[in-house]
């Protein structure tokens, strides 16, 4: 991970950012050095000096609104399902093609944000494999039929299933499909490739040793704050000059023509170096790497130019866009208040174990005595999504 402030991006292909590894060995990145000294200078500073630090904050994004849906639909990148199934694709491809693998079974997890579901249904497409998907999840509290076995036995070759956690509840009732599908995988003779969400994996691990039917886990590597200003990377569709909002350095350069500096391009070895460095540590460390909240966290950090970036704009002779970034400390991100109640508690776990749920699925799904109050449903209502 880079740690200095001035550097060259070495990568110039885009689907090099996304890489798979062994989920034994998934690492998040680490918060800047220097972020860690002003966290614990400003807790000092706040006890020392008692005067409102939210009116710099609010002064900052005043002076930045936030962008044009037009123009956020320009600058933001394109959702990265695509380019990681391609480097799935090349990951397995051994395996795929092997005589005779150690295991005839691959999962393919990740947290939430990580579009691992996407990017397995994706690679099953690029491959022609055959693909199961989840059966209605009210079907799930009553006894399995043998529609999947016959989805899953009609053809030769490999086998997706890429929503895992779709095939279970947490439930008396509700796991009755998973165990008679991971009975069916112990002595499946064909390839089969899932992809799960952790929370899911690591609770059908202990309630049904789904681990043990498969191999190590692969999973996609987070994002660090190098690969992060790459994939950030004003598409050239304009010219966009990005600024920080707090001292106007310089993120991302003019964009002179179509195909200029892009991440797939040979032209990135012409720009300056970049210096937002430590914004972009920032961003990776506050995500955890995973790419959709990267992705949701520098959309909330864009805002319009100030005054000045149009008048440089008017100088260079040509259309500029001026777009400008909010500190990421200033953003208001989403939090569990202090002091949970055990129902919310209760609740929010079910949420995360299946990758979100209806009302009328969650009803069922939590015990009885917090399924009535109120709680399930105000919590299931300020779900994401």
């Amino acid at each position: 991970m880079a740690t200095t402030h001035d550097l060259h991006r070495p990568e110039n292909n885009a689907s090099a950012l996304w890489r798979f590894a062994p989920a034994t060995g998934y690492d998040t990145p680490a918060q800047p050095a220097s972020e860690k000294v002003k966290t614990g200078l400003s807790a000092l500073w706040k006890r020392v000096w008692r005067g409102n630090s939210q009116v710099t904050v609010d002064q900052e994004n005043s002076e930045c609104p936030p962008l044009a849906a037009e123009i956020l639909t320009e600058v933001l990148p394109e959702h990265h399902y695509e380019a990681a199934a391609a480097s799935l694709k090349s990951y397995l491809n051994h395996w795929l093609h092997e005589a005779n693998p150690d295991s005839l079974m691959q999962a393919v997890i990740g947290p939430p944000g990580s579009g691992v579901q996407e990017i397995v249904a994706r690679w099953g497409q690029q491959v022609s494999a055959r693909l199961l998907l989840p059966p209605d999840q009210e079907r799930l509290f009553d006894p399995p039929s043998d529609d999947w076995q016959a989805a899953a036995r009609d053809e030769e070759g490999v086998l997706v299933i890429p929503e895992l956690e779709r095939f279970y509840l947490r439930h008396s009732d509700g796991l009755d499909l998973m165990r008679q599908l991971a009975e069916w995988l112990w002595v499946s003779p064909r390839r089969v490739v899932v992809g799960c969400d952790s929370w899911a994996w690591a609770y059908l691990s202990k309630a049904v040793k789904i681990d043990a039917v498969f191999s190590t886990p692969i999973a996609l590597e987070s994002l660090d704050g190098d690969a992060l200003w790459t994939w950030f990377r004003p598409r050239p569709r304009g010219r966009y000059l990005v600024r920080t909002a707090w001292n106007g350095e310089v993120v991302y350069p003019v964009q002179l023509e179509e195909g200029a500096g892009s991440a797939n391009s040979g032209a990135e070895d012409k720009d300056p170096p970049y210096k937002g460095a430590h914004l972009f540590q920032k961003l990776a460390a506050m995500s955890r790497g995973i790419p959709d909240v990267a992705l949701a966290l520098w959309r909330k950090c864009l805002g319009e130019g100030k005054p000045e970036d149009i008048q440089e704009g008017r100088k260079s002779g040509a259309p500029l866009t001026p777009i400008r970034v909010l500190s990421p400390e200033s953003l208001v991100l989403p939090s569990i208040p202090a002091g949970v109640s055990t129902r919310e508690a209760i609740i929010l776990h079910t949420l995360l174990l299946h990758a979100g749920l209806p009302l009328s699925i969650l009803s069922r799904v939590v015990p009885p005595c917090i399924g009535r109050h109120r709680d399930a449903g105000r919590i299931a209502r300020r779900r994401p999504g």
